[in-house]
């Protein structure tokens, strides 16, 4: 099944909880951790990932560690009555039906709407500089593509992903830092098709709270969600504070945890 299917354009809620770029993986179990205790405090009715939950993610038959903890903190946001949303990102974008299914979870289109008036995206697609990641983008998210890959064993499949990981590492140190950002003016123009007054997004690790645009009659508002990468985590580094945001009662809010 294609992981693009059964998705939402528009959601609404009175409250939520928005994350993004944990790139999770079984190398990293301090920040499994600390994702689940995230988990675990959160009073909202919705917990809403905007991409890169996983640093990889071979297909809904990948029941690794990593998958499986994340699993468990689900259930317990099932039991408590909070509900899950997850939108794809550029390291997950195959989590597909199986995934959202056992994790009582909705996937979400990209670009997603909240209540009208908030613009949720990932924030890769606006990263429209750097042309090499577009083509390979629409590639992979196309049907036939993911269709050919998921046909493949999982071993070869874990394999690819870590190879193209890798390549991308290395790619990105070729890439201008500027390319690699999301062009303000492709933001802006979502945002007024979509009559959305506020965008929040992850991708880029640039943590932001900033006036997208401004004049006499009207402000849109871009925020920018940080990633939970540890710097070190085999050495122990300490943990540094993330940008998360809050929705509630109309508001939309930053916070570190």
């Amino acid at each position: 099944m294609n992981p693009a299917e059964h998705s939402l354009s528009i959601l609404s809620c009175d409250s939520a909880v928005f994350i993004s770029d944990l790139h999770l993986s079984n190398d990293t179990p301090q920040l499994i951790k600390r994702f689940e205790r995230f988990c675990s405090h959160i009073n909202a009715q919705w917990l809403i990932v905007l991409g890169d939950l996983f640093e990889g993610y071979s297909g809904d038959d990948d029941r690794s560690e990593c998958i499986a903890a994340v699993d468990s903190a689900f259930a317990g946001l099932h039991r408590r009555g909070v509900r899950v949303a997850i939108m794809h990102g550029n390291r997950d974008f195959l989590m597909g039906h199986g995934f959202t299914t056992r994790n009582h979870a909705v996937l979400l289109d990209d670009p997603c709407t909240l209540n009208e008036s908030i613009l949720l995206s990932h924030g890769d697609r606006w990263c429209t500089l750097d042309t090499g990641y577009q083509v390979w983008r629409k590639t992979s998210r196309s049907l036939e593509w993911q269709n050919n890959f998921l046909l493949q064993s999982l071993t070869i499949r874990q394999a690819q992903i870590q190879a193209y990981r890798t390549q991308s590492k290395a790619a990105q140190m070729d890439v201008l830092s500027s390319k690699t950002d999301v062009v303000d003016c492709d933001v802006l123009l979502e945002a007024n098709k979509l009559e959305c007054t506020t965008v929040l997004h992850g991708h880029t690790h640039r943590p932001s709270d900033r006036p997208l645009y401004t004049d006499a009659k009207r402000e849109v508002r871009k925020v920018v969600l940080g990633d939970w990468d540890e710097v070190d985590e085999a050495d122990g580094a300490q943990q540094r504070a993330v940008s998360c945001a809050r929705y509630q009662d109309g508001v939309l809010t930053t916070f570190l945890v």
